[in-house]
């Protein structure tokens, strides 16, 4: 895996020698981070793991001022979730960081659902930062999703196959028309457990070609729309989270990560959101957005503080590494 990763961060051009790697994905993603740090290794990368720590020390450890021979002077790839993203700009800009002070070139994003109002947000912080998207999961690697410029999602044929079925009919899934991706894991990629048709329950829509990005030889799906569990069907359809989400994250009065909750409602959907403010303005406002993205919105509820959320859709970035910001010895006494 480490080898595999080497050789397509090689040649994408993702990773380079020079580059220093701030990995703050949980350090319980044993694969994942395994595959990216011992794939910068192969290359010759300076990586370190930070976890998913306080905003304010990640932000400190990306700011930093490295000299090491042969590297650059800060860290320049970050490998993070989106909603952990999220927390690092709405920090970084309150704390009044802006993108000189970084050294960013690269991010890698993946694990939830990256949004276009996310990416844009990131780009006051960091500056014009390349995004470098991906999809995968511990029991389909090395079958993974790579996100192109045009912002398909490409399957590589040789890893495994790729089936869409339709989340209405359980039938392949037609061009436009939402399905659950059903990975089977091909030889001699797989040496042990043989994985036969893994439902992964994440939705995407196929794509019909012909293409003209940059990896259309590749079967193509939309990004994740994401998971089926979490969706919510309702008298006009399906409203996935990614509708939500993109809604709520393109508005400035709405914090990152967009906590939020939402689910079925007599004619639609009842969503309620953390807001900065309460205010006529911010409903209107993100209720338009809403509507804009086919939400049909029956019940829209705005809190202030995310304990008041009923049904809290669920991010990683609460899964936080609070062993690796105690230091050793500053434990009170007498605890354990």
């Amino acid at each position: 895996m480490s080898a595999l990763s080497a050789a397509s961060e090689v040649m994408q051009g993702v990773i380079v020698p020079e580059d220093i790697v701030q990995v703050s994905t949980g350090a319980r993603a044993i694969l994942g981070n395994t595959g990216l740090i011992n794939g910068c290794y192969h290359i010759g990368a300076m990586v370190y793991l930070a976890g998913q720590i306080d905003p304010e020390q990640a932000l400190a450890l990306l700011t930093e001022e490295r000299r090491v021979a042969g590297k650059k002077p800060r860290t320049s790839v970050l490998s993070a979730y989106p909603s952990y993203l999220g927390q690092l700009v709405e920090t970084g800009l309150r704390l009044g960081y802006k993108p000189r002070d970084f050294g960013l070139e690269r991010i890698f994003s993946g694990g939830e659902i990256v949004t276009e109002g996310l990416r844009n947000r990131w780009r006051e912080l960091f500056g014009d930062v390349r995004y470098i998207g991906s999809y995968g999961m511990t029991e389909t690697i090395p079958f993974v999703g790579t996100v192109c410029s045009d912002g398909h999602m490409h399957f590589e044929a040789t890893p495994g196959m790729l089936e869409v079925l339709s989340t209405d009919t359980g039938a392949p899934a037609g061009p436009g028309e939402a399905g659950t991706m059903v990975a089977t894991p091909f030889m001699p990629y797989r040496y042990t457990t043989v994985l036969l048709r893994y439902d992964t329950q994440d939705v995407v829509m196929p794509i019909a070609g012909p293409l003209t990005c940059s990896m259309r030889t590749h079967q193509a799906t939309t990004e994740l729309l994401g998971k089926l569990r979490l969706s919510v069907r309702h008298d006009d359809g399906w409203t996935y989270p990614r509708d939500v989400l993109e809604a709520l994250e393109a508005v400035d009065e709405v914090p990152l990560p967009a906590r939020c909750g939402f689910s079925a409602a007599q004619g639609g959907v009842a969503v309620e959101v953390v807001v900065r403010e309460d205010t006529p303005q911010a409903r209107r406002t993100i209720g338009e957005s809403l509507e804009a993205r086919g939400v049909p919105v029956r019940d829209l509820r705005l809190v202030d503080d995310p304990a008041d959320l009923r049904q809290p859709f669920p991010l990683r970035c609460d899964l936080r590494e609070l062993s690796f910001s105690v230091p050793a010895g500053a434990r009170e006494e007498g605890t354990e």
